[in-house]
Parts: structure tokens; C-alpha cells; sequence
């Protein structure tokens, strides 16, 4: 499963600031809470933060993408005096916050009242992700500035992310109340990834010793640029016509690359590996695999080696291959399947049924953790070194 990448995307994509936090603050005592399925919900001081930073970032986000060149090139934005959807951007934020609170409540009591569990394999998996999201993405460094300590910030993750996931997939998964049909996995597999073996070619690596050379001059270089493309193409057509006349693509690959295939262990029936370990899966944007030569991959009849020479110059021998084929691609990428075909609906149905929840804010909690406090220096500090080591 995956973890809450909204919060990600918007935290790593922030423009670099910082303001004041008092650190004293109780971040057990209780912000909020709800009652239901006979139980009564509480989110702590420290998740009710960890809201407001998720809807901090989100507003960032929004007016970043309202900012012209001019202000982008400035830098240093104050967020306090933008606005968003007509609203002061502190207020915006504040108003976020609030819903995110009730969606984890909904998140968290409709859990509950389904019966559901987080198995053993998505515990760990979560747990795992987690730690390495606080130690190595800078999430620690935003949150504990700001009152989250790391139990917080999983507690809220467990339900916001983890917990809401699983709710999804029950819902519109297999035996759910709301199970999208196999037919309409399938059609989706098949409209928004396209599965191929690919050998590529960079004519420049075709050159051989002596043609390439500083003393030529630009006519030379021109001539020569197109002798190797066209060494890349008659290479790569050759190929294909190997192919389409019943040759193994492994043979030729492995022919290709000068390597020798990896002894496997398979056991039949088994999808957790893909039948052929060489070919890639593109995807349409969006999805996880997203990849821009889907489209030139998606057009290639299937089961017909095709070259193709891309934008960059490179040349592509691509043998698309059945996705549906498969049982791992399938199988594999089904919760993404649904969450491609559902998640909006899903959000929609959330987004009304949270305004029928009777949550209980506690206005001295809620009002003590405001946007203008959240401090960001650990975190601006952090992403520095890395851009400094990394570059970027």
C-alpha cells in the first residue's frame, strides 16, 4: 500500500520558508473527537498538527501554482498574504485542516464498522515505508519542529493512509459491496499500460574506431551522424525481422548485450514474478510506471517487432506483448487498477459523507496550532544539504 503521497509530493515541492512554533505545547492532549460503532474516536494535539501541516502544504502547493515567473524568481513568499478559492490563506488552511480531521474519523469508523484489518505483510510494509519516510524523507524534519513526534505521525498515517487504503480496496475490490468487475479491470490494464520487450540503440555507440574525430568539420559530422543512425536502424530492423520470423527475443537480446540470462527458480501457478523477467511495463500518465514512450509503445501492433526512432535520436526495437496475458500484471497492479477507476468516486462519496459526521473540536487545541507557527527551518536546512550533495 501506499503512503499518504499527497503529503509528499507537496511537502518536498514547498518554497523554502520559515516562521515560529512554540515547542512546549502538549501534543497528547486531545484535539478532536468523534462517536461511533459505539466507540468514541480521539485524534491527539500531535495528529490535529500533522493536519494542519498536510493542509499548510497543500495551500503552498496551490499558490505556487498561481505565482508568476516574476514572484517564482524572487522567492521568499508570503503565503499569509495570498489567497486561495477567495479566502485569506491562513483561513483556507485552517478550513482544510478541519476536513482532514473528518475524513480521518470517516476513514477510521467506517474501518471499524466493515471489520477489516491491516495484515501482518501490510503492518510491516507500513511500518517499513514509515521509517524510511521519517529518517530519510524529511518528514522529521518538518514534524517534529511542529509538535508531531514519530508515534504521531505513524498513528495518523495508520488511518489517514494505511486504514483508508484498505477501506478502498474492501469497497471496490473482489466480494466487495462495490466491486468494480474483472472486465473493467481488464479494459482499464489494457487503455493505461502497454508491457514490451525493447532492446534500444544510440547510434553514437555504433560509431567505430576512427570515425569519430574533433577535426571533422560540420559537414562530416552531419554525414556521419546519419551513417550511424542508419547503422542503428538496418541493426535494429534486422532484428525485427528475426523476430517476426519466430525467433526468441531472449536470444536475441542476450546476443545483443553480450550477457548471459540469470538462472531463475520458478514454480508453475506462480505470479509473483513476471513471466518474462526482460520485458518492461510503460504506463500512461498517472499510473506508477509512467512512462513517456507509453504512447509509442501503445501504438506498435502487438506480437509484431516494430523500430521506432525516438525524439532524442535513439532507436527502440519494441515487441509489445499482451498485458492481459500475464496473470502478474494483473494480479500485481490490481489495487492501482482500482484505484484509477474508483479513487475519484471514492473521494467524492467521502468528501459528502463527512459533513454528516458530528465532530467535536476543541477550539484550544485547534486554535493553538495555527499555520503562521509552523517552522520549516529544520526542514529547509535538510533539503539544502541534500541539493548540495546531490545537486539539483
Amino acid at each position: 500500500m501506499k503512503t499518504s503521497k499527497r503529503l509528499l509530493a507537496v511537502l518536498l515541492a514547498a518554497v523554502l520558508t520559515a516562521a515560529c512554533f512554540v515547542g512546549c505545547h502538549k501534543k497528547d492532549a486531545v484535539a478532536a473527537t468523534y462517536t461511533a460503532n459505539g466507540k468514541t474516536y480521539s485524534m491527539p494535539a500531535g495528529e490535529y498538527a500533522m493536519a494542519v501541516i498536510l493542509a499548510d502544504n497543500e495551500g503552498r502547493g496551490k499558490v505556487n501554482e498561481e505565482l508568476t515567473d516574476a514572484e517564482k524568481n524572487a522567492g521568499n513568499i508570503d503565503y499569509r498574504k495570498k489567497t486561495i478559492d477567495g479566502k485569506k490563506f491562513e483561513d483556507w488552511v485552517n478550513a482544510r485542516a478541519e476536513e482532514i480531521v473528518y475524513q480521518y474519523f470517516y476513514y477510521a469508523a467506517e474501518f471499524d464498522k466493515n471489520k477489516l484489518e491491516l495484515s501482518e505483510s501490510d503492518t510491516e510494509s507500513m511500518n517499513s515505508y514509515l521509517n524510511y519516510q521519517w529518517s530519510l524523507s524529511g518528514y522529521q524534519y518538518v514534524c517534529e519542529p511542529n509538535g508531531v513526534s514519530f508515534d504521531s505521525f505513524k498513528a495518523f498515517e495508520t488511518v489517514y493512509s494505511y486504514q483508508r487504503n484498505a477501506l478502498f480496496t474492501y469497497l471496490y475490490g473482489d466480494n466487495g459491496p462495490l466491486e468494480i468487475p474483472q472486465d473493467d479491470r481488464t479494459a482499464c490494464l489494457v487503455e493505461k499500460f502497454a508491457l514490451a520487450d525493447v532492446i534500444e540503440v544510440d547510434p553514437s555507440t555504433l560509431a567505430e574506431e576512427g570515425e569519430n574525430s574533433d577535426e571533422l568539420s560540420d559537414e562530416e559530422k552531419d554525414a556521419l551522424e546519419e551513417t550511424l543512425k542508419e547503422r542503428a536502424k538496418t541493426l535494429l530492423e534486422g532484428y525485427a525481422d528475426r523476430l517476426n520470423k519466430g525467433e526468441a527475443f531472449s536470444a536475441i537480446y542476450y546476443e545483443h548485450t553480450k550477457t548471459e540470462p540469470e538462472k531463475e527458480e520458478t514454480t508453475d501457478g506462480e505470479t509473483s514474478q513476471p513471466q518474462d523477467s526482460l520485458a518492461k511495463l510503460y504506463g500512461a500518465e498517472g499510473t506508477s510506471v509512467e512512462n513517456d514512450l507509453f504512447e509509442t509503445v501503445l501504438e506498435c501492433e502487438a506480437g509484431v517487432a516494430t523500430v521506432k526512432e525516438t525524439e532524442s535520436g535513439s532507436f527502440l526495437l519494441i515487441l509489445r506483448l499482451d498485458v492481459t496475458a500475464d496473470p502478474y500484471y494483473p494480479e500485481t497492479y490490481n489495487d492501482e487498477l482500482l484505484y484509477l477507476l474508483k479513487n475519484d468516486e471514492f473521494d467524492k462519496t467521502v468528501e459528502t459523507d463527512v459533513t454528516k459526521l458530528e465532530v467535536n473540536l476543541n477550539r484550544y487545541e485547534c486554535d493553538y496550532i495555527k499555520p503562521i507557527k509552523i517552522d520549516y527551518t529544520e526542514y529547509n536546512t535538510y533539503m539544502a544539504s541534500l541539493q548540495s550533495q546531490y545537486g539539483g
